[in-house]
């Protein structure tokens, strides 16, 4: 057996737990890499980033902190795991530490420890900011050998004088959960309902465990904003009624983080506004018992790089590489309107934690790392370099261009990326080329749904797609065969007619007659079938035979339920009808190939995220099953492998089935030294072993021969647990449960 490798490999494999019910068996992988400008990407297939909320907590346990990240669009909740390599700014993607995570996160995350136990709990929205949340839910960490959390309150309640009242947070704000007062329990601190201030919430729990808040001061800091972006300070208003700014009203909506900047133990403040592209740092010169506000800068920090981002900058005070100093990341925080690519600003503290000094290292943490296209990934696999290989294209809803908070409009400029399969048909691997394919980008569109096929049988893929008011483009493939694809504009308004708002076509021969017909996802959640007419050289997608495709309907009033199809044979047999909707569920349909016209079946659901999402299934390195990509909300794509033979244990590890005598391991438990047969196939394979975080923590080569197929793991040094060991021999992946006592 071959030594471990000097870097161990940390290819991310966990199961796609959040909810399925059987019959495919997916798990979220790293394995395919992608390079962009000579540089390989170290979690391409991470799911990219909007307006993420950043948090820390020791998740699978291992001494290290790790970062809990919730993004408001499509309110996807994600785990990096900090790695003892250092890659990818020490984190790494881990896929399924979210299920230990409620599913009801919304719209805000805190991670605050509020009984003092050094287990963080959860404060998050009562309700999500489209159903008018107003208030906190907070859940209890009762963590033992995995997280585990249970639900103290819907509401939490705040007592208004002999009244009980609620702690009030809009779920659009990011408040802040800090000792405020110094008295060693947590207070809250948002924007007020109706005084247009900093409303405090101070918890007189009297052993300083617990969550037993009152309501304080409705002006925390004796300071407002107004509508002008301009601070007042001492502005009084401890007395007498609810008063009016003098300056004008304060717009709607904050951002606030109190930490201490100068070591004087006061809290001081640093504010976001969705209006704002800046953050504004006011100083405390108060008491623990009454802050008051007394210095104002509004470019922070005053160093040369300041935050400048749009819109609704927030910041998130926490300690990002394990140097007991905390640091600052800011990013946006509007919801569905916010700069989208080079948005998370890392700030180092090069200086104590009660007397930072922020400096800028980056302005794309962790997300430059990953496939990110603006907002609305769509995914697509074609041919499209003429060299028989599948290439991946990717549609968008665009990238971020500008917000206009007076009437809450985001614009968007929507374009297709173009990674080249530049490996090969058992092995892909992709490689950047370029972000405006075909220079869409001159149309001015907004969410690109593209599809390939050959409409003009000439033997390589054309190209359509549609916009988001419902266009259809028609873009021809006249390159030579073998050679790059070179689209050139056949028909701007290709049928001339409306396929109706944020359609998505996919192109699909559905009757067997070498024609391609036209499947077109709807914003209704229905699909419509249009047959092609027309012929083989010429195509004709006029006249829809049904509006509603096997009977599919996935629609939830207030949403945008813009279905997007895709089919294939998953694994290997007939072909599967799958959607992706606005709700993070990927439905599985059987039925398509028996009878197009009738209904379908549905075979199987998986929850692969909490918002809209886009699938393409695709055999990219020839074995006898599908991957499958997923196109996020939040620009990126999720990359998932078939397991072969396993299926998921209550504690969501693999568990693998009795056909997979093809990897025996003996002895069973063991304490780190065992070996391992593999039968019924010889060649190379690829030994891999991961911890229940899906983390790679051994990877070695083995060569297979008819007179050499055991081999010995020397003692590893890892901790008693169940791990999974992974060999991989060509096309085929083997997997058994590893037990070290």
């Amino acid at each position: 057996m071959k030594s471990l490798f000097s870097v161990i490999i940390a290819i991310s494999i966990s199961t796609l737990s959040l909810a399925q019910t059987g019959k495919f068996k997916y798990a979220h992988s790293n394995a395919i890499k992608v390079l962009k400008g000579n540089t390989e990407l170290k979690e391409p297939w991470g799911g990219g980033f909007n307006n993420p909320q950043f948090n820390t907590m020791d998740v699978n346990m291992d001494g290290r902190m790790d970062l809990v990240i919730l993004n408001r669009d499509g309110q996807t909740l994600k785990v990096f795991l900090r790695d003892s390599v250092v890659t990818n700014d020490g984190y790494y993607l881990s896929y399924e530490s979210s299920k230990y995570f409620p599913g009801d996160i919304n719209d805000f995350l805190f991670l605050r420890d509020f009984n003092n136990d050094g287990k963080p709990d959860i404060f998050t929205s009562n309700s999500p900011y489209i159903n008018n949340g107003n208030g906190i839910k907070v859940y209890k960490n009762v963590s033992d050998t995995i997280p585990k959390f249970e639900l103290v309150t819907a509401h939490l309640p705040a007592m208004n004088g002999s009244s009980q009242g609620t702690v009030y947070v809009s779920p659009f704000d990011i408040a802040t959960i800090d000792d405020l007062d110094g008295d060693g329990d947590l207070d809250i601190l948002a924007q007020a309902q109706i005084s247009l201030s900093y409303q405090f919430f101070e918890n007189v729990s009297p052993n300083h465990d617990s969550i037993d808040f009152i309501y304080g001061t409705y002006c925390w800091g004796h300071f407002f904003q107004a509508f002008t972006g301009l601070v007042t300070l001492n502005w009084d208003c401890h007395k007498g009624p609810v008063q009016t700014p003098p300056t004008g009203q304060r717009h709607g909506g904050s951002s606030i983080t109190t930490l201490d900047l100068n070591g004087d133990g006061l809290k001081d403040v640093i504010i976001g506004d969705p209006d704002r592209q800046n953050m504004i740092r006011l100083l405390n010169n108060g008491t623990q018992d009454t802050a008051k506000m007394y210095a104002t800068q509004y470019q922070f920090p005053n160093n040369g790089d300041s935050v400048n981002i749009t819109s609704f900058p927030a910041a998130y005070h926490l300690d990002v590489n394990g140097d007991n100093r905390r640091d600052l990341i800011v990013a946006p925080n509007q919801f569905q309107g916010s700069q989208d690519t080079g948005s998370i600003w890392y700030y180092h503290n090069y200086g104590a934690d009660s007397i930072p000094n922020f400096v800028l290292e980056r302005k794309n943490f962790l997300s430059y790392d990953q496939i990110d296209v603006g907002t609305g990934a769509i995914p697509t696999f074609a041919d499209i370099s003429g060299d028989g290989i599948m290439d991946l294209l990717i549609g968008n809803t665009g990238y971020f261009q500008s917000y206009d908070p007076d009437f809450f409009v985001v614009t968007y400029q929507s374009r297709i990326s173009y990674y080249k399969n530049i490996g090969s048909d058992s092995l892909p691997k992709f490689e950047f080329i370029t972000d405006d394919l075909a220079n869409l980008s001159v149309l001015d569109l907004t969410r690109i749904a593209p599809s390939f096929g050959d409409l003009d049988n000439d033997g390589d893929n054309d190209l359509i797609f549609t916009e988001t008011g419902g266009q259809m483009f028609y873009y021809e493939n006249t390159a030579t065969i073998g050679s790059e694809a070179i689209f050139t504009p056949s028909f701007p308004n290709f049928t001339n007619q409306n396929y109706g708002p944020n359609s998505s076509p996919l192109l699909y021969d559905i009757d067997a007659d070498n024609k391609l017909d036209l499947l077109m996802g709807q914003n209704n959640g229905h699909i419509k079938l249009y047959m092609n007419q027309g012929t083989a050289v010429q195509p004709d997608y006029t006249t829809t035979i049904t509006d509603t495709l096997g009977g599919i309907f996935h629609y939830e009033p207030g949403y945008d339920n813009r279905m997007v199809p895709c089919v294939a044979p998953l694994n290997g047999d007939t072909n599967i009808l799958m959607v992706g909707g606005f709700d993070g569920w990927l439905y599985f349909y059987q039925g398509i190939d028996e009878n197009y016209l009738g209904s379908f079946t549905r075979v199987d659901r998986i929850r692969a995220s909490r918002g809209p999402l886009a699938p393409a299934a695709v055999n990219i390195n020839t074995t006898d099953s599908m991957e499958l990509f997923i196109g996020e909300q939040t620009g990126g794509v999720l990359s998932f492998e078939m397991g072969k033979g396993f299926v998921q244990d209550p504690d969501g590890i693999f568990e693998t089935s009795q056909i997979q005598s093809n990897l025996l391991i003996y002895p069973n438990p063991n304490s780190g030294t065992f070996s391992f047969q593999v039968s019924n196939k010889l060649g190379n394979g690829i030994v891999s072993i991961y911890d229940l975080s899906g983390k790679s923590v051994y990877q070695s080569t083995i060569y297979v021969t008819q007179n050499n197929q055991e081999f010995e793991v020397l003692p590893l040094d890892l901790n008693s647990g169940i791990y999974l060991i992974n060999v991989q021999m060509e096309d085929e992946i083997f997997r058994q449960k590893l037990i070290i006592q």
